[in-house]
């Protein structure tokens, strides 16, 4: 269901998520969303490859034209997870707006919010959650949700926007692991390697050979 603004069809869940959204939508004329784009590539091809690269025209010209807004491409990702994993904010905006199910996953399981959280997408994970994202979504195949990603990635201001809207940080993974012990178990073995690597590159094992030329 769309409502009329200013001339133009606009999806009515933009408004409560952001006014630049539908200032965005009512500041293009009915043509130019009606253009056609390269008929060569499957329109979901086209819309998944704008959202990925951040391109607002070409998604609202897309989905005016009647392009399914959960549309996936060939790796199984739709435009929302792609334009999350990128950051595209504005694209994340609109997609929500015309009714991107924020339940989908991509090939690894991993939802939007999930890829938001991995990647420290703050602005992403706000409008996420005003759509109404499970927070504390968790993948089928090894039980990892939002919070146990924001912790590994060692992103604090994604895990305190996350525990202030409802994740649990006692969640557990398949293997009994919190986000707390994720991110503490990632820090020993990152200590391992960078030990290992200090023991090759010590000076001591590379002895400067004395020079028997005068600089002067």
């Amino acid at each position: 269901v769309f409502c009329s603004m200013n001339g133009l069809q606009i999806p009515p869940k933009l408004a409560p998520i952001g006014n630049s959204t539908t200032a965005h939508y009512t500041a293009r004329s009915q043509e130019g969303f009606r253009s056609t784009n390269d008929e060569t590539i499957p329109d979901g091809e086209q819309l998944c490859h704008a959202a990925w690269s951040g391109d607002v025209d070409a998604v609202c010209r897309l989905l005016w034209n009647g392009v399914d807004v959960n549309s996936r491409e060939k790796s199984d990702s739709t435009s929302l997870l792609l334009a999350t994993a990128a950051g595209k904010d504005e694209v994340v905006e609109v997609l929500l707006g015309c009714g991107a199910d924020t339940g989908h996953v991509d090939s690894e399981g991993r939802s939007a919010l999930q890829l938001a959280a991995k990647y420290g997408r703050k602005k992403c994970i706000e409008l996420l959650l005003v759509a109404n994202a499970d927070v504390n979504v968790a993948s089928v195949e090894d039980g990892i949700t939002p919070f146990h990603l924001a912790c590994v990635s060692g992103h604090s201001e994604t895990v305190s926007l996350l525990l202030a809207n409802g994740a649990d940080p006692r969640a557990q993974t398949h293997n009994g692991m919190t986000g707390g012990q994720l991110l503490i178990e990632k820090h020993e073995r990152e200590k391992e390697r960078k030990d290992e690597v200090l023991k090759l590159v010590k000076e001591e094992n590379y002895p400067r050979e004395i020079s028997t030329q005068s600089d002067i």
